[in-house]
């Protein structure tokens, strides 16, 4: 198994849902959190509409809660759940940028779990170097939430744990 895949199965066995969930629970979780959305789930148009949506409704200190971050991911999965896992990258995709925003006022915020659902939708979409960038940033915020300092010189070709430092 590559090291995306690997990182995606470890990532979903952590959380309580995966892309593997029922559509219902999925949807059953959407109408609970954001009933208002409910209606787009299912339209023909739903990765826009739900991207139009989101990005008027969900201000970026909110994608920093772990409930903001639940109806992103959720609207992805179930796009993905259909087949239209194109239209699940791009709300994932968005997800992140709004945390790349939330952290310049919030400080450290949580972003490994887009990178993993963007990871995701590329293997998804049959795009291995993709997703292969995007596991290595979920693993590289991962060591720098457990104190590690990247050095310089710490390219994705040489990633590995000579390029990494314990901050002391």
């Amino acid at each position: 198994m590559c090291d995306t895949r690997r990182a995606v199965s470890i990532y979903q066995s952590n959380r309580d849902y995966t892309v593997s969930s029922s559509n219902d629970d999925v949807l059953q979780q959407i109408r609970t959190r954001r009933p208002d959305i409910i209606d787009l789930v299912d339209k023909r148009d739903s990765g826009a509409q739900l991207l139009r949506v989101l990005t008027e409704n969900v201000a970026p200190a909110d994608v920093a809660t772990e409930e903001g971050d639940r109806v992103w991911e959720l609207c992805g999965i179930r796009l993905a759940n259909n087949q239209r896992v194109h239209e699940a990258l791009v709300l994932f995709l968005r997800l992140y940028d709004l945390k790349l925003r939330a952290q310049e006022t919030s400080g450290r915020i949580h972003k490994g779990s887009s990178l993993i659902w963007i990871s995701y939708c590329f293997i998804a979409l049959g795009f291995p170097a993709y997703a292969k960038r995007y596991t290595m940033l979920a693993k590289m915020r991962l060591k720098a939430t457990a104190g590690y300092r990247l050095m310089a010189e710490h390219t994705f070709s040489s990633c590995g744990k000579e390029a990494c430092t314990r901050s002391r």
